[in-house]
């Protein structure tokens, strides 16, 4: 009201109520609420916040997702459905913040107009009011989500790989996603009628954001209160959402549910006038509240019935406290009696099953020949059985047999202990589902049956029997211990092998499933046959194996050489540079290591509800998102890279099974990055190989813990920063040592290594590889030396160009003058390249114009040495190491410019 003239000014009042035509009864529901949301509609539409933050959340949801990598830090092909799934977290969290302002700003308006007298006093019902505005300010988060769809798109055309397909966004986002911005918002719509308050609301529901948070980061959160899905969501292309659907319908249903229920209860407590203390007390009366809570109870029912169905599934799924106990009691139980008894080893596998994937069940009998190949009399023999087994039986030489059972545990006692050379017959059938229920609380399974695609191992009892006690089950943060700490003379004598019981195997496993699969397994195809709408093959290996697995799906087949890719149809991607790198690692690791004992060698691919790869003997297992869904360019090779990798585990680690103990694991996962290195050189050229070096390089030294790291033969598994060790400063050491004694030197030598170890029963370890290899070395001592720094030392150089960096024409000739210090440690031998124009062609290929003269210089930590480089040209900048043949840190920073 103008305090002059008291008149009231149109523009005083929002337009919302302006235009808002009142009525004398009361509009209707629907009407009502779609009355609301359009002049709330038109107030969020003047909010600069809108227009500040929908870019903002856009840029950082966007560049999350394109910046996603996969193994071995490889960058990924993005589709619709990992852009929908990776892009989930950022979306919810930004929405919700968002809402959580917009919603308390809307819900106070009119008050803080002073309109609120007014406003209130129309018919427009107060369910009306509230539903109207949620639903204006859900629009917020769908315009968010429409924002983020176009930049997605807008990714996948720039990426030009992967085709748009929109149901992916409609499942994740529109299934999924808008409950979570339902439920929040009438959460916070609740959380004002109940106090009334504007920053006592924005406490409330920051901290029940918090707490949620807190939660999942503790690992204490489960289905049943995980309302935002964060970091639960698992998509293949292969199979959508199969694994934990049950658990996703279960949850949304609960989340609709509480909408209702949070939006009744504001309606109820929401006040359209002051309230009379009187009538405050009256309503927390106990009659006053049974009364609302009877009221309010049919709208309970839904939430209430769907989260008990869900606590319960989670209690009896496979990550539940049901399946946590049978593990701790199988651990405590079995662990002291049974973790180091002597074991016969499996001389044959012969297993039958029978899968059905749509059921994600399965039936297995078969039996495992074991014999006892130690020099310790064995009076009993123990196999882990999985806890989702069904309806078990059991043979000892073949007579019908019931072992003992410790708690999973199945303990056969001979009629006469096994002598050294005897011999004993187990057999076993049983049925199940795999896995059994739902996750805790979302994620994925490292082996499963499901529609899309099929992964079991022996390494589990996921289908058949493990020999012995299998320590990590049943190993939980309240019982885990301090790994073993190992002498330094620990690998004189028999080493164990470090996986498995080493002992080699034949095997003949019988797989029957829909026609419409493809079913893998080890060795070699000998029977294939379709009877009505069901499958058998027969896979018996060719040559002993001693691990086997299943992987079976609805895939097309790429062959080479004696080699094959089964790959889903809409991953074609990178099927040819797959195929490529499988061939060439087949001809070359069977020239340079030793050939390669079984017919064919394959890959094939699974769902990816797990994200790994695993060379088991001729049937190399591959997530869709490793090989498959990696970015690759003629720069990178990276499609080529994993599988070079993977393939060399064929050599390093099912042909020659490294030692049990520190610097073991080295040999299977190290040497296989210096066989990538080695296939990349001959295959892809010079230059694909310093990309390879480069970017291993990378990662260790942002991988590294410096105060932490140990000696490659002190390397173990056991701290974070050991992974990188591992994988990638033992890829480069094998390299530098090839570079230190020669190509023909280090190749004799790892032929002498594998053919000496390959059979067991001592299996290598770091010392035994360089005891193996010192006899091939030209230079002895200078084998000694590099020995004692890179495999039990911790050295890396780190190079500087440092001083007056100049060139000179001294007699028609060019001298590039440069000082070169190594500011880490270790001494190396480093060649100096003055350079002039790009080494290599975008596509790869030498440049012709490129011209280049070295020098060398050998430098201990913190010495350095004034270098001059005579060149036939003009150089123009110099770089330390143009190679790629010696690992150091901050390589970028070891180039200069003239």
């Amino acid at each position: 009201a103008d305090a002059a003239d008291g008149r009231i000014h149109a523009e005083a009042v929002p337009q919302s109520l302006a235009r808002m035509k009142m009525r004398a009864a009361p509009p209707g529901f629907l009407r009502g609420i779609l009355d609301v949301a359009r002049f709330e509609l038109r107030e969020l539409r003047s909010q600069p916040g809108l227009y500040i933050f929908v870019p903002l959340i856009l840029i950082q949801t966007v560049g999350t997702t394109l910046s996603a990598v996969g193994a071995f830090d490889t960058p990924l092909l993005f589709t619709s459905g990992t852009i929908a799934v990776s892009a989930m977290n950022t979306l919810t969290l930004l929405i919700c913040l968002l809402t959580l302002f917009y919603t308390v700003e809307s819900l106070r308006r009119e008050r803080s107009t002073g309109l609120a007298a007014i406003y209130y006093t129309t018919p427009a019902r107060t369910a009306s009011i509230l539903f109207g505005k949620t639903l204006a300010n859900g629009v917020v988060g769908i315009a968010v989500v429409v924002a983020t769809l176009l930049g997605a798109v807008i990714a996948l055309i720039i990426q030009g790989r992967v085709g748009l397909d929109l149901k992916p966004f409609l499942v994740v986002w529109g299934l999924l996603l808008l409950p979570t911005i339902l439920v929040w918002t009438s959460f916070v719509m609740l959380l004002f009628a109940a106090t009334g308050n504007r920053y006592t609301t924005y406490g409330l529901a920051l901290a029940a954001l918090s707490l949620t948070g807190y939660l999942q980061m503790r690992g204490k959160m489960t289905w049943v209160g995980n309302w935002d899905l964060w970091s639960t969501v698992l998509w293949s292309d292969m199979g959508g959402l199969e694994l934990n659907r049950t658990a996703l319908f279960l949850n949304r249903v609960a989340i609709l549910g509480l909408t209702v229920l949070f939006t009744a209860l504001a309606v109820r407590l929401f006040a359209r006038s002051d309230r009379d203390p009187a009538l405050l007390i009256e309503r927390f009366r106990p009659r006053s509240i049974l009364r609302g809570a009877v009221r309010l109870a049919p709208f309970a029912v839904v939430p209430l019935v769907a989260l008990v169905f869900l606590w319960i599934q989670v209690l009896q799924g496979f990550q539940g406290k049901a399946e946590e106990k049978r593990g701790k009691d199988y651990w405590k139980q079995n662990l002291a009696t049974w973790k180091d008894a002597p074991l016969p080893a499996i001389s044959h596998a012969d297993v039958d099953l029978d899968l059905d994937p749509p059921r994600r069940s399965f039936t297995v009998r078969g039996a495992y020949d074991m014999k006892n190949r130690g020099e310790r009399v064995i009076a009993q023999v123990p196999l882990t059985g999985g806890t989702h087994w069904e309806d078990v039986s059991w043979t000892m030489n073949d007579v019908e047999y019931k072992p003992e059972n410790r708690s999973g545990l199945y303990v056969f006692t001979p009629p006469a202990p096994l002598a050294p050379g005897d011999s004993i017959r187990i057999g076993f059938r049983f049925h199940g589902r795999f896995p059994e229920g739902i996750t805790k609380n979302g994620g994925g399974a490292k082996e499963f049956i499901l529609p899309s695609g099929v992964v079991l191992t022996s390494f589990s009892p996921s289908f058949v029997p493990v020999p012995g006690f299998v320590e990590e089950i049943g190993v939980t943060k309240e019982n885990r211990y301090e790994p073993r700490v190992y002498p330094d003379d620990f690998h004189e004598g028999i080493t164990k092998a470090a996986f498995g019981m080493g002992a080699a195997f034949t095997t003949r496993v019988r797989i029957t499933g829909p026609s419409a699969y493809t079913l893998n397994s080890v060795g070699t195809k000998t029977l294939d046959t379709v009877e009505g709408k069901r499958r058998t093959v027969v896979w018996e290996s060719d040559h002993p194996v001693r691990f086997f697995n299943v992987v079976a799906g609805r895939w097309n087949v790429k062959t080479g050489a004696g080699t094959a890719v089964y790959f889903h149809p809409s991953h074609t991607y990178n099927i040819e540079e797959m195929s490529g790198g499988l061939d060439a690692a087949r001809r070359w690791y069977s020239e340079w290591f030793l050939p390669f004992p079984w017919q064919e060698l394959k890959i094939s691919e699974f769902p990816g509800i797990a994200f790994y790869a695993q060379g088991f003997p001729t049937n190399i297992s591959f997530s869709e998102g490793i090989g498959f869904l990696t970015k690759s360019d003629p720069k990178t090779n990276t499609a080529f890279l994993v599988t070079a990798h993977e393939s060399a585990h064929q050599w390093w680690g099912n042909i020659l099974m490294p030692g049990e103990g520190p610097g073991g694991e080295i040999l299977a996962e190290g040497m296989s990055h210096f066989s990538t290195a080695l296939l990349m050189e001959q295959v892809k050229g010079e230059r694909a190989r310093i990309e390879f070096c480069k970017r291993i390089e990378e990662r260790y030294g942002d991988s590294r813990q410096v105060d932490s790291e140990r000696p490659l033969v002190k390397i173990d598994g056991s701290r974070s920063g050991d992974e990188t060790v591992t994988y990638d400063k033992g890829g480069w050491v094998f390299w530098m040592l090839l570079t230190r004694m020669g190509r023909e030197a280090t190749l004799a030598g790892l032929k002498e290594f594998i053919s000496r170890y390959q059979g067991g029963p001592d299996f290598p370890v770091l010392q035994d590889f360089v005891a193996t290899m010192r006899p091939f070395a030209p230079d002895s001592l200078g084998y000694d030396d590099f020995v004692n720094q890179w495999f039990f030392q911790v050295v890396v150089p780190e190079y500087r160009l440092s001083g007056q960096k100049r060139v000179e024409l001294d007699g028609g000739r060019w001298e590039a003058h440069v000082r070169i210090e190594n500011r880490g440690t270790g001494r190396m031998p480093v060649e100096i390249a003055a350079v002039l124009g790009e080494r290599y062609e975008k596509d790869g290929q030498a440049s012709p114009g490129y011209r280049e003269s070295r020098a060398a210089a050998t430098l201990g930590a913190g010495e350095a040495a004034d270098v001059v480089i005579p060149c036939e040209f003009k150089p123009e900048k110099i770089i330390a190491d143009p190679d790629a043949r010696v690992l150091q840190l901050r390589r970028k920073a070891a180039v200069a410019g003239l």
